[in-house]
């Protein structure tokens, strides 16, 4: 979905009444919980001046925070220190972990104090030190989801009545890259003390900053300048103006970073703003929050074209649905893949990358015949193609499962970045094709879904695996096999997950045909524009390009988590976690694995032939276009009425409802 079309989805939850006493003792959240220093070696901060934080003031409209949250006990006294800012005069941004807690699985901001013009609690009651309460909360579905998310760290605290004589802050889209910018964070870091109270002044630090947005974790903002807990919020101000682009969140030990505001990278603040008001019905609620849908355009919106800068995890954002359990919904042909057919439908787009990748890669080793075209596949080909597009969906679940310390331990994230990004901006003309390949194994899938949950699994035998494994995957495959036995699993599926394993594992150690697919397409087709091609696929061919970026995200993911020690993964129980999936998607994969091969193959006959005619010389202009006509029933390429299959309802994940 481009960002100009993008309707976010936002939590939405009241806040309970609390008194303006400030709490001493304070509950550490943000990087300071999870031991990472974010005071850095350059550590020049200093307290501001006392105009500052009086009206007039150039910081008056930073907010000195405390939270309490949902599931803490009563006798708990500690309260969570952080820093908002003013966007309007009731209108507070701040970290998305100051509204909702993984950390300690605290859950949800019950109570939240807000001052302005604070210095210690020994201020309170004088003219220009103001306090309110939170009223409601607002933060991004992804924080809510998990603090994996942190790109979306970000939330929005209604207060419950304004402030007077504020100044808000505006706030710019964060440019994707700058030089030397002098930018600065402003808080009230709880490191520092006033009278034994932590987080009672307000600390200030510039420094100039260079940063690529398309190059740092996670598309985060990034930068050199010292923090401390109770920072967590504070805008990341441009010197001399009353502009921040960007909340400042978490520490890197090097570095700190900040979530950023749209552009192409950032997040919805005017779909925060509009959430918090909105009178819509929600989505849906769940656990005591109210999901809200904001269906206006963001202002300050880039339209620049996806490219190699893309943010790798806004298109994880984008993917991560597919397959989510919803309450009930309707799949309708056309729509996105949600609910259960999609993690295997998912895992069939990327049996179509491999296919087609396999089918073109080899042209300058004698694999077309100038006259026959590409070879045929053979239906065994399936052991190939579908294996590991199985495992690297079981990897990318497996990886959703991980803990922040899990994906920092093992570098995750770098690593599927690396990988991932080598090919990503391709995808869309690769999706135009395959959308044949995969409009009837997703029917076939859904259809197949309403035997439901008791419907007895079956695992076909897989061909035998003649090529010897690579010494570097054997553990790998060892341990997934170990996991399988200990677990005392029936033997068809011990033999199924036996040549899934070998063939998925050995092909990783030695050629990715899944990325590699994808450039092998763009150098068969000679790298044209996007829109070279004319398919004939309807409105689907957005929701297989999320499918491929899926696929490939996938792969990335199997590739990175073979690169952690065998022991490691047996420990961590990620290895349950692949055997669980493969056993939910694999057999259906299998299955519907032939009907891919046989219609993806004249497809890319109809590219090579097409792609030899250039070749030669079109001496008479004429048009070379590759159309592709999906090979399909009549009934699935023009259906008198839309096919509409009714999902089994899910007990668990958010409802969705339908509009």
């Amino acid at each position: 979905m481009s960002a100009s079309t993008a309707q976010p989805i936002f939590g939405r939850w009241s806040l309970a009444s609390v008194d303006d006493k400030p709490a001493v003792n304070k509950l550490e959240i943000g990087a300071a919980a999870d031991d990472v220093e974010s005071a850095l070696a350059d550590d020049s901060r200093k307290p501001v001046l006392s105009a500052d934080i009086r009206p007039g003031g150039k910081y008056y409209s930073i907010v000195k925070l405390q939270i309490k949250f949902e599931k803490q006990l009563s006798s708990d006294t500690r309260w969570a220190q952080g820093t908002g800012w003013l966007i309007a005069d009731n209108l507070v941004v701040t970290a998305g972990h100051c509204a909702f807690d993984h950390t300690y699985n605290f859950g949800k901001a019950a109570k939240i104090r807000a001052y302005i013009g604070y210095n210690g609690k020994g201020s309170i009651g004088q003219p220009d030190v103001q306090f309110r309460q939170g009223r409601k909360m607002v933060t991004t579905k992804e924080w809510i989801t998990s603090d994996i998310n942190r790109a979306n760290d970000v939330s929005l605290i209604l207060l419950e009545k304004p402030f007077n004589n504020v100044v808000p802050i505006n706030y710019n889209p964060t440019v994707t890259a700058f030089k030397d910018w002098n930018l600065g964070v402003v808080g009230y870091p709880a490191d520092r003390t006033l009278n034994d109270e932590p987080g009672a002044q307000m600390y200030e630090m510039f420094k100039a900053t260079t940063c690529d947005l398309s190059k740092t974790s996670l598309n985060m903002l990034e930068y050199t300048i010292s923090s401390g807990a109770g920072q967590s919020g504070s805008p990341v101000l441009i010197d001399g103006q009353n502009t921040s682009i960007g909340a400042h969140v978490y520490g890197l030990g090097t570095k700190n970073s900040a979530s950023v505001i749209r552009g192409r990278y950032g997040n919805y603040y005017k779909g925060m703003v509009d959430a918090v008001g909105s009178t819509e019905a929600p989505v849906t609620t769940v656990n005591g929050v109210e999901y809200i849908k904001t269906t206006q355009p963001e202002d300050a919106i880039t339209d620049e074209p996806a490219g190699d800068e893309e943010s790798f995890w806004d298109t994880f954002n984008n993917v991560v649905n597919i397959g989510a359990k919803i309450g009930s919904t309707v799949l309708q042909v056309g729509t996105p893949f949600l609910g259960p057919i999609g993690a295997p439908v998912a895992a069939v787009a990327g049996t179509a990358l491999s296919v087609i990748g396999k089918l073109t890669s080899g042209k300058t080793e004698d694999a077309f015949d100038d006259e026959l075209g590409p070879p045929a596949p053979t239906t065994a080909d399936y052991k190939y193609h579908a294996s590991r597009a199985i495992l690297g969906e079981a990897a990318l679940q497996t990886f959703l499962k991980m803990g922040p310390r899990q994906t920092h331990k093992y570098d995750m994230i770098s690593k599927m970045q690396a990988r991932y990004k080598e090919t990503r901006h391709l995808v869309p003309k690769v999706a135009k094709l395959i959308v044949p390949a995969i409009t009837e194994p997703a029917l076939r899938i859904a259809v197949d879904s309403q035997a439901g949950e008791n419907a007895p699994k079956t695992y076909p035998t897989m061909p035998s695996t003649e090529d010897a494994l690579d010494s570097s995957a054997q553990p790998f495959v060892d341990g997934l096999l170990k996991t399988v036995q200990n677990q005392g699993e029936q033997e068809d599926f011990f033999g199924f997950l036996s040549g899934i394993a070998n063939t998925a594992a050995n092909v990783v150690s030695t050629a990715g045909p899944i990325i590699n697919a994808v450039g092998s397409i763009a150098s068969a087709i000679g790298g044209g524009a996007e829109d070279s091609f004319e398919p004939d696929s309807g409105d689907l061919s957005p929701h297989v390009e999320v499918l491929c970026h899926r696929a490939l995200l996938g792969d990335a993911a199997l590739h990175a988590l073979m690169s952690v020690p065998a022991k490691d993964i047996q420990e961590e129980g990620f290895f349950g976690d692949l055997v669980n999936t493969v056993k939910n998607i694999g057999s259906t994969v299998i299955k519907v694995a032939p009907t891919v091969i046989k219609t993806v193959t004249p497809i890319v006959q109809s590219l090579v032939g097409t792609m030899n005619q250039s070749e030669t010389g079109n001496s008479l202009g004429q048009d070379t276009q590759v159309r592709v006509t999906p090979l399909l029933p009549e009934s699935i390429l023009e259906p008198k009425k839309i096919k509409q299959i009714q999902l089994p309802k899910q007990e668990d994940g958010l409802a969705w409802e339908d509009e």
